[in-house]
């Protein structure tokens, strides 16, 4: 009797021709169920009568028994693949892999336990993504396949693009889902600096604030570009030391014609703008104006502002044409003087009184 592999006793016996054979011997083997005898694919049973002339060998069939197949990962985004049954002495594929927005994965291993849980007889470590196993020498009704993966956050190159702004940080590095870091603001004359945004002009998400504070977390899975954003610093322009400009006059004579003078200065304080100004006459009412003169604006953020009128009369008419000028002013008049910021075309009128 041949055992394909079992083990069987007694492994002979005597049979007479025309006799049953009678009772046979049950073999085992390893992962195998015993399906009987065969002489060549004649099933052979206690009662089947021997028939043949000479010595004969039976032989062992087999089938391979099956087992069950459970699996298991450590990390969401990682998966396993494998049939849910197998048999014992034949291979199985076993393959994972893992996978989510914004993080790399790495695989440790894949092992291979008896029963549902990683709480059995180790039996195999893997540590390729895509293997195969087969179940030999001992037979198990089931076995478990865990995976175990680790996974890092990607990073990602933020470019800061400061938009006509200088210094600061011009990029940064991020993490996927841990909030931007923090950086360096730029500057820009004239101009108040307003974060970081997706897009331009303080459009889009805002990451970072004036002071270059991270202010999300982050989430977006490719390099980007983030766009500074910038409000203009008004000019703002006011009379300094006093409200507004008095008028000096004087009564003198030239060439022997009596001539009436009338003069007047004012400071004004610029605030604002940055950079350099630009100053320019707007007005000067027609009953003060022969001359008007804008300074530039000062180191310390001053202009001067001058003005005067001469009137040359007779004598006969002097006090009668220097009171109509006098009366003329009883009613305020103005000066109005512009001051432009270079910096960031903001401007700013200032019209300053004149009174007697």
């Amino acid at each position: 009797m041949t055992q394909q592999g079992g083990g069987v006793s007694p492994s002979q016996k005597t049979v007479k021709l025309g006799d049953t054979y009678g009772d046979l011997p049950t073999p085992t083997r390893t992962g195998y169920d015993f399906n009987g005898w065969k002489s060549g694919s004649t099933t052979v049973t206690s009662s089947t009568r021997f028939t043949s002339i000479g010595n004969q060998t039976l032989t062992a069939s087999w089938t391979p028994k099956s087992y069950t197949i459970t699996s298991g990962t450590n990390l969401t985004g990682s998966s396993i693949s494998v049939l849910s049954s197998g048999t014992f002495g034949s291979t199985i594929s076993i393959s994972s892999s893992g996978s989510a927005t914004g993080y790399n994965y790495s695989l440790t291993n894949i092992k291979i336990y008896s029963g549902n849980s990683t709480s059995g007889t180790l039996l195999a470590t893997i540590t390729s993504t895509s293997s195969s196993w087969t179940m030999s020498g001992t037979y198990y009704s089931s076995i478990y396949v865990y995976a175990t993966w680790t996974r890092s956050a990607k990073t990602y190159t933020l470019t800061l693009d400061r938009q006509s702004g200088t210094g600061g940080s011009s990029t940064a590095t991020a993490t996927y889902n841990a909030t931007v870091p923090n950086i360096s603001v730029p500057t820009r004359v004239g101009y108040t600096f307003g974060g970081y945004y997706t897009g331009t002009n303080g459009s889009g998400t805002q990451y970072y604030n004036s002071s270059g504070t991270g202010l999300r977390t982050w989430t977006t899975d490719s390099d980007t570009t983030l766009y500074a954003k910038w409000t203009a610093i008004p000019v703002s322009v006011t009379t300094y030391g006093s409200s507004g400009v008095s008028v000096d006059n004087d009564a003198s004579t030239e060439n022997g014609v009596n001539v009436s003078v009338f003069s007047g200065i004012c400071l004004l304080k610029v605030s604002g703008g940055g950079g350099s100004y630009l100053t320019s006459k707007l007005s000067c009412d027609s009953a003060i104006n022969s001359y008007m003169s804008v300074s530039s604006v000062s180191s310390n953020n001053l202009v001067t502002v001058k003005f005067y009128k001469k009137i040359k009369h007779s004598t006969h008419a002097a006090i009668e044409e220097y009171y109509k000028i006098l009366n003329s002013l009883s009613t305020t008049r103005y000066i109005t003087v512009r001051v432009t910021s270079t910096a960031n075309g903001t401007y700013a009128d200032c019209k300053i009184p004149v009174k007697q």
